[in-house]
């Protein structure tokens, strides 16, 4: 993720500040980048207008076989009406005869928010449970597209990674597998104490 925030604090590369930061931040820009094994991954490029509880994102698919041709996917999703607005190009082979720019999905009466889990949520939101961690590892500084970051490893309790990622449960049991009892995550820092990266498996 890249998650704008203010900088204002006089401490450099603080995961303090860069959490508290990115909880405060209005504007958020970030790329998601989820790795889905042997079928490729798919990457979503996205903003987050906080103030007005609204995002967008463009989700597009990495080394997966798909037609040469086939559309990212664009969606806006208004938090407070639970509306998501879709791109009708992406729907342009399914056979629906769609003849509006954009499709609404009212998300309270289906189960398509659970679905899109993280990529539904502020990243804010996600790096809220770091405030929490039960650990933290200083791992030195890196370098990440030219911007020297400091790399910490944090621990964080399954409560509060569920507090701030309800959706990752099911996730996790749609996948057939077992909730770990903590998560780990690597995050990176910058000078301006912005979060420039975040992972985890």
């Amino acid at each position: 993720y890249l998650v704008l925030a203010d900088g204002s604090s006089s401490e450099k590369y603080s995961l303090t500040a860069a959490v508290s930061g990115a909880q405060e931040a209005e504007s958020i820009a970030y790329e998601m980048k989820m790795d889905m094994g042997v079928i490729g991954s798919i990457v979503i490029d996205g903003r987050v207008d906080a103030a007005n509880q609204r995002m967008a994102m463009t989700m597009r698919f990495a080394g997966v076989e798909m037609p040469a041709d086939m559309p990212s996917m664009e969606y806006i999703i208004d938090l407070e009406s639970q509306t998501m607005y879709l791109n009708a190009e992406a729907l342009a082979d399914s056979g629906l005869d769609v003849d509006t720019e954009w499709v609404a999905v009212d998300l309270g009466d289906t189960s398509m928010m659970d679905d899109l889990g993280a990529m539904g949520s502020n990243p804010a939101d996600l790096a809220s449970s770091l405030a929490d961690a039960e650990g933290v590892e200083d791992l030195g500084m890196e370098t990440i597209d030219g911007v020297e970051v400091r790399h910490y490893r944090v621990t964080v309790g399954i409560a509060e990674v569920l507090a701030a990622n309800p959706s990752l449960e099911g996730q996790y049991e749609e996948a057939g597998a077992e909730l770990p009892d903590e998560i780990i995550y690597d995050v990176y820092i910058d000078e301006s104490n912005l979060l420039r990266r975040m992972t985890f498996d």
